[in-house]
């Protein structure tokens, strides 16, 4: 399980973000290592989805940000306001845990499933954004799409 914050980082989730990258990326080097085994590594990168987590979540950022100290408010006040803020709007389009279980225990049981998948409305608009999506989406077997060789300048 990945997150849509692998493609779009926010203020104050830097470290969130960074794992979800950094395991996506571990998932693409294991899927080419394992096909030729037979064994299928698939990404899913979920949206919002309403569980008590997310629900607690933008107040207790709110929370901790009113124990700031003065300097430390005047500094990232505001972009942790502006960041709970878009958050919130961002997990009232969200899924319920239960339709994304349901999806996701349909993506377990697929045949030729694909390589990634995005859950909810907010991951079908981030992963589109994925830049590398030709690499991302290359064959699956062992061998490594070659990069444009031609001259850089």
């Amino acid at each position: 399980m990945s997150s849509v914050g692998a493609e779009l980082t926010l203020p104050i989730y830097g470290a969130y973000t960074g794992s979800k990258t950094a395991f996506e990326s571990a998932s693409d080097a294991l899927r080419r290592e394992v096909t030729s085994q037979g064994i299928q590594v698939v990404i899913v990168q979920s949206g919002g989805v309403k569980t008590p987590m997310a629900a607690k979540s933008g107040p207790l950022s709110l929370e901790l940000a009113h124990g700031m100290n003065a300097e430390h408010t005047r500094l990232y006040g505001d972009l942790i306001s502006s960041t709970v803020n878009f958050q919130s709007a961002f997990l009232r389009r969200a899924i319920t845990a239960e339709k994304a279980a349901a999806k996701i225990a349909k993506i377990t049981i697929t045949k030729r499933p694909r390589n990634r998948y995005g859950l909810g409305p907010d991951a079908a608009f981030t992963l589109p954004l994925r830049v590398a999506t030709w690499w991302s989406s290359a064959s699956t077997s062992s061998r490594v799409p070659v990069p444009y060789r031609g001259s850089c300048g």
